[in-house]
């Protein structure tokens, strides 16, 4: 006896199902998820200032850090990035937060990238030929 016919994907194969978002893991330094995604807090020049103040944190821990650290390092924000940028129904989420965390989030990749390359390049750490680990003027909120 034949079964019942197997129904046609119109449009390909199911994708799988996204992982749920863990929203206590932290996406920068100390900041987690649910603080980026959430409607709580909103995003006020507080979050500015936190996001800041974490990126002075994370730019001083890359003082003396390793290629391989770096690689792991870049690897990880960008795992973070995605996991924030990629969620479904992100137009209902916190997009100034959002926004942000991208622009700060950025400013760490660009970092880690140009610390990593110096290193590449034979540098010392801390040697004067490293990038300095300023944060460049904040553009306005929106």
């Amino acid at each position: 006896m034949i079964g019942p016919a197997r129904p046609r994907l119109l449009y390909g194969p199911v994708p799988p199902p996204r992982a749920l978002l863990d929203p206590d893991r932290r996406v920068f330094g100390s900041i987690t998820a649910k603080e980026i995604i959430g409607a709580r807090p909103p995003a006020t020049p507080h979050t500015r200032a936190r996001l800041a103040s974490e990126l002075e944190i994370l730019l001083a821990g890359l003082e003396g850090r390793t290629g391989d650290d770096l690689l792991r390092l870049l690897g990880e924000q960008e795992a973070a990035n995605a996991e924030i940028n990629s969620r479904p129904g992100a137009m209902a989420l916190a997009q100034d937060k959002i926004r942000l965390f991208n622009l700060y989030s950025g400013m760490y990749v660009d970092a880690i990238l140009a610390r990593r390359d110096a290193a590449g390049r034979g540098a010392h750490a801390g040697s004067s030929a490293l990038p300095p680990t300023s944060v460049p003027p904040e553009p306005p909120l929106q």
